[in-house]
């Protein structure tokens, strides 16, 4: 068995129920090691090897070459320089390669290790190159990586510590410039409405599902639907707004041409019509996967106290339950509909939607809830799987 440590983005609870799910789903067998806010760390036999391409939550991948329970960082310096096998360590390097040292959970890690390895390289390679760190930070960013190319260059070692200290070394990186060229350079975009492209692809990860029919009820403009063609299903979109359904064929359009993906038949596939009424038009039992992020209300400029909050869902309140009672209908036994509901932190409170009553309602069950938590908005996300019986 190996181990694996993945650096978690923002949102530590959301990136782990990703990886579970996306791992369950092509049944391999794992099991979590250790845990943080930061990273996690899974022992397996192996990984699907494009799993970093296919995450939408995990900053970093490395394959643990060390773990210890030692304390203190120069004993565990000593530990490493008797049982790391530098030889393979330092496999293949280029003459003057770059490299980086980032530590997770404590930031003194960092320093001192930088300076072990420092001089550990240069008995393997002419001019090893460190990447600095600015003074405040401990780990370099996954942008960095990919911007300056250092896995290529050279390598990096993640410093973790969690219930015990675990060294790997990174082996993919999640290339946020991917993301945003599907975000920034399609035809469409609405800035203020669009989900992240991150998000979406976290949450059809959410699924349990590879494969199939996937719809999204509120497609908007498509940034769901275009994450879901990439990830190999078969897309299906509805938006009652008649220039989205637009904006989203065009955008699709796009995604084929410019990633050589096959939707095919995207007028039929992307409809304009209204998510309280999919009966109307998918049959019972006839869609294997929804995502969707239905309206959440209009733009705020300042938070709402819980007063206004309560109205804002009273308002949702309908379309809510009318549209998740439509996808119950249509979606088939066992299927998954991951979706976003609003809330509010209102006076220090929580405050949103009962999905458990609104699901049960739909003869569904809710078996996850996970806040996805942006400090500039003052409508937040909470990301809700619901399962079919």
């Amino acid at each position: 068995m190996s181990e694996f440590v993945f650096v978690l983005g923002k949102n530590a609870e959301l990136s782990k129920a990703e990886i579970e799910s996306y791992l369950n789903v092509r049944r391999t067998a794992f099991e979590i090691a250790d845990s943080s806010a930061d990273f996690l760390v899974i022992r397996a036999e192996q990984l699907p090897e494009a799993m970093m391409k296919e995450l939408g939550g995990t900053l970093k991948m490395g394959e643990v070459v060390y773990r210890s329970e030692l304390e203190g960082i120069e004993d565990i310096a000593n530990e490493i320089r008797q049982k790391v096998n530098f030889d393979l360590l330092f496999l293949s390097l280029p003459d003057k390669p770059l490299f980086a040292v980032s530590a997770y959970g404590d930031s003194a890690d960092q320093k001192f290790l930088s300076e072990f390895f420092k001089k550990a390289l240069k008995d393997f390679v002419k001019g090893p190159s460190y990447v600095h760190l600015a003074e405040n930070e401990s780990a370099i960013s996954h942008t960095e990586l990919v911007k300056r190319r250092i896995l290529q260059k050279g390598f990096e070692l993640l410093a973790c510590r969690g219930g015990l200290f675990w060294l790997a070394k990174t082996t993919a990186v999640h290339n946020p410039f991917e993301f945003q060229k599907r975000d920034m350079e399609r035809p469409v975009q609405r800035a203020i409405f669009s989900i992240p492209p991150r998000l979406a692809r976290i949450m059809i990860n959410l699924t349990n599902r590879t494969e199939g029919v996937l719809l999204d009820p509120f497609c908007g403009i498509g940034s769901i639907l275009q994450e879901a063609a990439l990830a190999g299903f078969d897309v299906r979109g509805e938006d009652i707004d008649e220039a989205a359904v637009k904006g989203c064929r065009k955008n699709l359009e796009w995604l084929q041409t410019t990633y050589g993906v096959t939707i095919g038949g995207i007028d039929e596939k992307v409809r304009q019509g209204d998510a309280r009424k999919l009966g109307g038009y998918f049959g019972n039992d006839s869609v294997d996967a929804i995502v969707t992020e239905p309206y959440l209300g209009e733009p705020l400029r300042d938070k709402p106290n819980a007063r206004q909050a309560c109205k804002i869902l009273e308002e949702l309140g309908p379309l809510f339950e009318e549209s998740i009672k439509e996808m119950g209908k249509i979606l088939k036994p066992h299927g998954r509909i991951v979706m976003v509901s609003p809330f509010f932190e209102a006076e220090g409170k929580p405050v949103g939607l009962d999905m458990r009553q609104i699901a049960g309602k739909a003869k569904l069950r809710l078996i996850q809830q996970l806040p996805d938590f942006e400090e500039r908005h003052k409508t937040l996300r909470m990301i809700n799987v619901l399962e079919k019986a």
